[in-house]
């Protein structure tokens, strides 16, 4: 089956469907031209093979045709005598070399993307973590927080990095304790409710910490659902008396 399509350097991964079938609903590239295509299929052994442009069967048919004016060539015209300017000929040169100026900046762009965690493409993403020996979970986004924690948690472990690397997660602070040569962390609540894999945390800290040393990390916040399970209805969140006595609830962990 087609697990991937990469379409321009840009890499697509298809969904399985409730049919059994395999496909993902994309936007197509901004700009006006031809694509080319490679997909990467894998069989029922696990077996990989990648077919591109260059397959003397399929090559032909590996193409994405986007109709559309060049931005760039629009912007070239510009610079030309009126005169020109309804000439199908320089209108044509212009959008032939149009298109290839819009993809190449197109890849800068990505490149600039690329070179930051945030705004990396999952492609990116994926090789970091090979790089670091991650094993990816949970969504992009949640992906990307893991990794900077764990950039950040290069080094010898500290106060300061434990709170940075929480901070890479939540957004928000946290309390570091050492007691009975357990290591305690109490993460305070994330920043503007930011969702994060709390598991992630201490995935995160695991390898720094040294194995002669515990480590134990608790929420220390309640979400809804906590105070649901706690208080008994409105009326008896009313009866605690003050929102901090509510929102200074800790749930037993």
């Amino acid at each position: 089956m087609i697990v991937k399509v990469t379409i321009d350097g840009q890499d697509i991964y298809l969904e399985e469907q409730s049919n059994g079938t395999w496909e993902k609903l994309i936007a197509a590239p901004a700009y006006g031209g031809v694509y080319p295509i490679t997909i990467t299929v894998q069989s029922d052994n696990g077996l990989i093979t990648i077919i591109g442009t260059d397959d003397r069967e399929l090559g032909e048919l590996l193409k994405l045709i986007v109709l559309g004016k060049s931005i760039a060539a629009q912007r070239m015209l510009q610079y030309l005598p009126r005169f020109l300017h309804d000439s199908i000929l320089i209108r044509n040169i212009l959008e032939s070399q149009g298109h290839e100026i819009d993809r190449f900046l197109d890849n800068i762009q990505i490149a600039i993307n690329d070179a930051y965690i945030m705004s990396a493409s999952e492609t990116r993403i994926q090789e970091w973590e090979r790089r670091l020996k991650i094993v990816p979970t949970g969504t992009l986004d949640q992906r990307k927080s893991f990794l900077i924690a764990t950039l950040r948690g290069q080094g010898k472990l500290n106060e300061a990095k434990i709170k940075t690397m929480v901070n890479a997660f939540t957004g928000g602070d946290a309390i570091v304790t050492f007691e009975n040569s357990v290591l305690n962390v109490k993460i305070l609540p994330p920043n503007n409710g930011d969702v994060y894999l709390f598991p992630d945390v201490e995935r995160a800290l695991k390898p720094q910490v040294p194995t002669h040393i515990g480590l134990s990390v608790r929420r220390w916040y309640s979400t809804w659902n906590d105070i649901k399970q706690n208080f008994a209805d409105w009326a008896n969140v009313a009866q605690s008396g003050t929102w901090q006595v509510v929102k200074n609830y800790i749930p037993p962990q």
